[in-house]
């Protein structure tokens, strides 16, 4: 029996040709998903950094006020003044909370950059600290867990 040369060759060639596509698909489906946890990813960096910034600042704005409210609350004849640096006070903490949940969620607590500086954080809510020794500390650790996840996001692209 003769072996029909033209026909098994087509046929190898178009199924060659649909193991090819289906290759050159799937990796286009890999690709276009690492591309988009990118993009996801680099949102994610970019809010964390926001909420970090503003974390900050509010922790300054909360010391900067608790100190004027214990000046005022000291001096009865500034009782209006206490209670807006109170108010003030109050605002302030609220802000922190907000930012300190957002970034805790934001962040693994099982990777170590990530717990120093989810425990440094809560320091900074729970207790006063001078805060212009402290803010550079913070900074520190945030800048490591931003660059760590950056790095992480160019592997994945």
């Amino acid at each position: 029996m003769a072996v029909d040369w033209p026909n098994t060759l087509l046929n190898s060639a178009t199924l060659i040709a649909a193991l090819g596509a289906v290759y050159f698909s799937h990796r286009s489906l890999q690709i276009q998903r690492k591309q988009k946890l990118a993009e996801f990813r680099k949102e994610w960096i970019e809010n964390l950094r926001t909420h970090l910034a503003e974390f900050t600042a509010a922790t300054y704005r909360r010391a900067t006020a608790k100190q004027r409210l214990e000046v005022y609350s000291n001096k009865s004849k500034n009782i209006q003044l206490a209670r807006e640096w109170r108010e003030k006070y109050m605002q302030f903490t609220e802000e922190v909370a907000r930012h300190n949940s957002y970034i805790i969620l934001c962040l693994n607590g099982k990777e170590p950059e990530h717990e120093e500086l989810i425990k440094k954080m809560q320091q900074y809510v729970d207790e006063q600290y001078e805060l212009v020794k402290q803010k550079p500390r913070i900074h520190e650790l945030a800048r490591a867990v931003l660059k760590k996840e950056w790095e992480r996001l160019k592997t994945d692209v």
